[in-house]
């Protein structure tokens, strides 16, 4: 590159700046897809799946209220009405829970989902049995077996589902986690870019600057020669 001339080292110079803007863009473009990534995953997975268990736990513990309601009454109208309201909370959430299986994509969460569904089939078994005790008017029966089984069985039920709910908020702190860090890694890699683009390009106008003016000083010097030359001819010239 020393013997070059001046258009190759301009030429080689907008190369290397350009190459260097265009690895900076792709490096931001692969930053910027990755938190529009995580940014979707928390937004169309992650705070619906929080959202989901948040209603499955308030709809069974409305449930289970009604029922408790339901096994101490023995008004008729009020059982009947408790008894829409089971159902239509047993209708629910089968439906937020055939929603969140969809959404569920990591080995974590399909366990944690299995073992609350493993805990709930008892509970639901037992707490048919006493709303069908309390229905039929046999209410120490189903207060005897809402105390000796329905609530332990219940109690194993919102562990899980508490359980279940800490997985899912730690599901989506890991993405907001994994955004906060390519966050850092855009920033850092854009100023380590410019940084380097700075660098190259005083390296690039140095050596520009190097081509054009040691030409210029030999080419002064050349002609200052010439020109000392021809002022001595003339000196030789008229003392003759």
């Amino acid at each position: 590159m020393k013997n070059w001339n001046i258009g190759p080292r301009i030429a080689l110079g907008f190369a290397a700046v350009i190459a260097i803007a265009i690895t900076l863009g792709l490096f931001a473009y692969s930053r910027v897809a990755a938190i529009d990534e995580r940014a979707n995953e928390i937004t169309m997975n992650a705070l619906p799946i929080v959202y989901m268990v948040g209603q499955i736990q308030n709809h069974a513990e409305s449930e289970f209220v009604a029922l408790l309601r339901h096994a101490g009454s023995r008004d008729g109208a009020e059982m009947a009405r408790l008894e829409s309201e089971i159902e239509a909370g047993r209708a629910t959430n089968a439906r937020i829970r055939e929603a969140y299986q969809k959404l569920i994509h990591t080995d974590r969460g399909r366990e944690l989902f299995e073992v609350t569904k493993a805990a709930r089939v008892p509970m639901q078994a037992s707490f048919s049995q006493v709303l069908e005790l309390s229905r039929t008017g046999k209410k120490d029966q189903a207060q005897a077996l809402l105390n000796r089984e329905l609530i332990p069985l219940f109690q194993k039920y919102e562990e899980a589902a508490t359980a279940l709910a800490a997985g899912s908020k730690e599901a989506s702190d890991a993405s907001g986690g994994e955004i906060r860090s390519s966050v850092g890694n855009a920033k850092t890699g854009i100023l380590v870019g410019l940084a380097l683009a700075l660098l190259v390009a005083a390296g690039i106008a140095a050596v520009i600057t190097r081509g054009i003016t040691e030409p210029l000083r030999k080419a002064v010097e050349l002609i200052g020669g010439v020109s000392q030359g021809d002022l001595n001819n003339k000196a030789e010239v008229q003392s003759r």
